[in-house]
């Protein structure tokens, strides 16, 4: 079996490619500053996902869903998240377990549970907006663990636009009791 290794060597007396491939692979591997792009075993990750429609209708409530995962190979202890909702938005409904909303439910914070290796915890919030609302960016984040080297993700954006209002419902026209009973007579005479 035979294998090019041209870029690799170039024959006996020849010059090595091995410095080029070097810098390639620590180019790959490290960071402008010359620290390694992933975080090394061992070390806390902690990742925040936020997903729900781009648009709302005012008064009708839709669900987002907020995703915290646990991507490296070390149990996380309880981590806290925060979701800022934009002007206009607001949580509606049962906070999910270990939720609580702020005052005017523009703010959700959860106490999540220890979150295993490889694991993650899923929540659906409820979000309602109001006519005339702003929208904008949904806002979720955990705050960097002790010894995290990949903080990149630990926040997420949802942006939120704010459809029209519904079109108000149109009164139905009724007869009174009187007007039935008139009714009811004409019928036979229009069977005939």
């Amino acid at each position: 079996m035979l294998s090019d290794v041209t870029p690799f060597f170039s024959g006996f007396g020849g010059a090595s490619q091995s410095p080029a491939i070097a810098q390639a692979f620590a180019h790959a591997a490290l960071g402008p500053a010359g620290a390694c792009k992933q975080p090394p075993p061992g070390v806390v990750d902690v990742a925040v996902s936020l997903t729900g429609p781009a648009s709302l209708t005012p008064g009708t409530p839709a669900s987002s869903w907020l995703r915290v995962a646990n991507p490296d190979v070390v149990a996380r202890t309880a981590p806290t998240v925060t979701v800022t909702l934009p002007p206009g938005v607001t949580a509606t409904g049962t906070p999910p377990v270990g939720c609580t909303f702020s005052s005017a439910n523009t703010i959700v914070t959860c106490q999540l549970p220890d979150l295993s290796v490889a694991g993650s915890s899923n929540l659906t919030i409820q979000l309602v907006a109001a006519a005339g609302g702003a929208g904008g960016n949904a806002q979720a984040s955990v705050p960097a663990q002790a010894g995290e080297v990949n903080t990149a993700n630990n926040s997420a954006a949802l942006a939120i636009a704010i459809g029209a209002a519904p079109p108000s419902p149109t009164a139905v026209p009724t007869l009174d009791v009187g007007a039935l009973f008139a009714l009811g007579g004409l019928l036979p005479l229009v069977a005939a």
